[in-house]
């Protein structure tokens, strides 16, 4: 069972870190489109799978802002797997984050 304000503040977190973590990713890309370098490029495309994780993140926040919706208690019942999926997917995009800002910036 979680809190109703807490599954929104967690949630309206990781969405802000999701955005801009897929903000890093399109820049990332299309700054380096051309480049030749085929490191790069191999890391390009590799971030399809990146882009695919951060979609089926969005879905999963948004069948919990359904769930949540739907309900008049303050708490909410039923999302354990959801809110586990959300936290591993958020430390996989934190420890991402450096690696990928230093590699496009480059």
């Amino acid at each position: 069972m979680y809190m109703k304000e807490d599954v929104i503040l967690f949630l309206t977190e990781l969405k802000i870190k999701t955005d801009e973590f897929d903000s890093i990713i399109n820049n990332g890309i299309k700054k380096n489109a051309g480049n030749p370098d085929t490191e790069i490029q191999s890391l390009i495309a590799s971030l399809d799978d990146v882009k695919n994780a951060i979609f089926n993140a969005n879905a999963i926040i948004s069948s919990i802002l359904i769930k949540y919706s739907e309900n008049d208690l303050s708490a909410i019942v039923g999302i354990d797997d959801e809110i586990n999926n959300l936290t591993r997917f958020e430390e996989v995009i934190h420890k991402m984050k450096g690696p990928l800002v230093a590699i496009f910036n480059n």
